[in-house]
């Protein structure tokens, strides 16, 4: 059983903020069926010939959902060819989910949907540049709760903080509402970024200080936890232990194959791990052979260790110092006590098994890591 990501890089529009791989499917409208029918070929390929299934699958973009019902039912039927995963999760924009959709829920075909809600403010959403509405907003988490109640899915909400003038009345606002009219079970909280390539980038909008992104998120971690929602990732908090099993395949460096233009595949090989990157070229993988376009990269053992602490002190269970010296060849204390006997305590916990950043330690998170990656400098350099 393994782990399988398809990457649906249409858009009806871009978001201010987003630098993901997508294009706009208006003007590439054309390009969607032979689109659709690669990825069908390449998955066919994996479940009749080389007889996999699959554990997890996460659908995702740009907007699965403009691939339109019939594919989606066609590609999730595929999936299942060789038993049922525990999770297949599909990302869709709350302008595109309708009651058509329906059909994709029975048999278990998807079992969790994560939607894009970002905020339920029009001005926020506009300052964004989201192609939505907070009527829109609404109309989507009312059928999302119909969905949940009627075929059991779990209901993922993404939501987008630190925008300039929200504050935690705006966000825990948002909270209750969207709570009000579906009964997620998970969020997703994303700090509004500012990366080359994006619209906002070219704006060049002001954003909200570092600072003000601290005190903002300390005091909705903590409203979080009050509504029942346990912070296992620095982005992501379940209720009851819904956790995004996909994610958690990335984030404890599992194996997993992706399909599609940009998608990525981490496999092992020869007790190496090896990384897969589709080229960002919609038109080259619609036109293109089955597999071709996905370069491969070898890690080298500074990055196979880069990899485990950057993932693993992303989460709640931290870094296990036993696995961590099987998966690398390397012993956790001796290239890092130095530096954290330097880092602040509470920032983290330890015993002899784990190495756990607290919830102070995760709004510093960038900062730690960039002294573990001197640390890893440093001691492979050493005799």
């Amino acid at each position: 059983m393994g782990s399988l990501y398809i990457h649906i890089p249409f858009c009806t529009s871009r978001c201010g903020y987003c630098t993901f791989y997508s294009e706009l499917y208006h003007t590439h409208a054309s390009l969607v069926e032979p689109y659709f029918k690669r990825l069908l070929e390449e998955l066919s390929f994996l479940v009749h010939e080389k007889r996999l299934s699959f554990d997890t699958v996460y659908i995702g973009g740009g907007n699965p959902g403009l691939l339109g019902v019939e594919r989606l039912f066609s590609l999730v039927k595929l999936i299942h060819t060789r038993g049922k995963p525990r999770e297949v999760t599909m990302e869709i924009n709350p302008e595109t989910l309708t009651e058509e959709f329906f059909p994709l829920f029975d048999d278990r075909l998807i079992t969790r949907l994560s939607i894009g809600i970002q905020s339920m403010n029009d001005g926020f959403l506009k300052r964004i540049g989201r192609n939505a509405s907070s009527l829109i907003n609404e109309r989507a988490l009312r059928l999302l709760e119909r969905i949940r109640t009627l075929y059991d899915v779990e209901v993922s909400v993404d939501l987008i903080v630190a925008i300039p003038g929200q504050t935690i009345g705006d966000l825990q606002s948002d909270l209750k509402r969207i709570l009000s009219l579906c009964a997620a079970n998970h969020i997703s909280l994303y700090c509004l970024t500012v990366e080359e390539g994006s619209r906002l980038f070219e704006q060049g909008d002001i954003f909200m200080s570092e600072d003000e992104q601290a005190s903002l998120l300390t005091e909705l971690w903590a409203y979080l936890k009050t509504l029942g929602f346990e912070h296992y990732e620095v982005s992501n908090f379940a209720r009851e232990g819904a956790y995004s099993r996909h994610n958690l395949v990335y984030w404890k460096l599992g194996t997993y194959i992706g399909l599609g233009s940009s998608a990525a595949s981490t496999i092992e090989e020869e007790g190496a791990l090896v990384h897969y990157a589709q080229e960002q070229d919609l038109q080259a993988y619609a036109q293109g052979e089955p597999f071709t376009g996905y370069e491969k990269e070898l890690l080298t053992p500074v990055e196979r260790i880069e990899e485990e602490i950057m993932v693993g002190l992303r989460t709640r269970w931290g870094i296990d110092k036993d696995s961590f010296s099987r998966r690398t060849g390397y012993d956790f204390s001796t290239l890092f006590d130095r530096i954290i006997a330097t880092l602040d305590p509470a920032w983290y916990t330890e015993s002899s098994q784990f190495f756990v950043l607290t919830e102070n330690g995760l709004m510093v998170l960038d900062a730690i890591l960039l002294r573990f990656f001197e640390a890893i400098a440093e001691g492979l350099d050493r005799p």
